[in-house]
């Protein structure tokens, strides 16, 4: 299949390339009104339900040898890769550049309007997200990462480990309690923060509460390994595990077997916060677990379930209501 083939399919005859990697010496034909797409690219792979359309001339930039705007200057270090063309500034084989016209070119967003920065999927604190469908499910790429309830009150951040074992109210942290973790890894909660009578998910698109988020529950992962092709062998999930995973080793440690990240969901090792002792800090697993809270609880703990670095298996587990792990949510669609 052709590159122009692929995004005809992939957006429903929205988008029509115009010219895949384009040159310098391409600027004088391409014109100086053409429409411009943005879209999120991981794993080799595109969502229709993430690109943005900006309407723009075509601007060389010699010194990074790519059409694009100041790509730092909308939200770069918020996942979005924002420029007339998608391009991945550090890591160039995620994406290449493409120039694509829009059939709606009404509906474009100027390249001046900086409002682009509060559009599509966001939380209370206008962090963005994407997300991924399969079958008739939602689900956010990136980890939920909020530092508000639902209502706009502020959830606690406690970094002392006695504080932090004595709450029962609800509290967050980011790993190691270094919130430079926090665009790429996400915000840990606790049980308490999300069953909190504040209301925990709030998310918004174009300023709108998007109705139907949510925690998944066990019913939402067995539907998820379903979908997946997952086989239960009594205790874990055979399989969907790696089709789950992120590849490669920037956010995994060696080997990281059998991921093939499928779908493009993105599950990596976020780490936690377990404190099994006053001697240490409670924070570990970085690139060795992704943990992610579940809604139940059983037998007075909470469900969650985990992927591994060494295998392909989803596999469930419960929790003390202590212990902090990230969230992804899910809507049915």
């Amino acid at each position: 299949m052709t590159t122009a083939e692929y995004i005809t399919i992939l957006t429903e005859g929205a988008l029509t390339l115009v010219k895949d990697n384009p040159s310098e010496t391409d600027q004088a034909t391409l014109g100086t009104n053409e429409y411009f797409v943005l879209m999120f690219c991981t794993g080799y792979k595109s969502y229709k339900r993430n690109y943005l359309q900006y309407k723009g001339n075509c601007n060389y930039n010699i010194s990074r040898k790519v059409y694009d705007i100041d790509i730092d200057k909308y939200a770069f270090y918020q996942g979005y890769y924002i420029s007339k063309f998608y391009r991945k500034r550090y890591n160039p084989d995620r994406g290449r550049t493409i120039i694509v016209s829009v059939s709606e070119p009404a509906a474009c967003i100027d390249l001046d309007d900086e409002s682009i920065m509060v559009r599509g999927l966001t939380d209370y604190d206008d962090n963005h997200y994407t997300t991924v469908d399969i079958e008739h499910q939602q689900w956010t790429i990136e980890n939920y990462k909020t530092q508000h309830y639902e209502n706009g009150v502020e959830i606690p951040i406690i970094e002392n480990e006695f504080t932090w074992l004595a709450d029962t109210t609800g509290a967050c942290c980011c790993y190691d309690n270094n919130f430079m973790y926090k665009t790429l890894r996400g915000v840990l909660y606790n049980y308490y923060a999300r069953v909190n009578t504040n209301g925990f998910v709030f998310l918004k698109r174009n300023g709108i509460k998007e109705e139907g988020w949510r925690i998944p529950s066990i019913a939402d992962i067995e539907t998820l390994v379903a979908n997946t092709g997952g086989v239960y062998t009594g205790w874990d999930y055979t399989v969907t595990g790696g089709k789950l995973k992120e590849t490669g080793f920037e956010h995994w440690d060696p080997p990281n077997f059998g991921a093939t990240d499928t779908y493009g969901w993105k599950g990596f090792g976020c780490g936690n916060r377990f404190i099994d002792t006053f001697l240490d800090q409670g924070f570990r697993s970085m690139n060795i677990f992704a943990d992610y809270a579940l809604s139940d609880v059983m037998f007075d703990q909470v469900a969650s379930f985990y992927f591994s670095y060494d295998n392909d298996i989803l596999i469930p587990m419960v929790l003390a209501f202590y212990m902090a792990v990230n969230v992804k949510l899910v809507r049915n669609i």
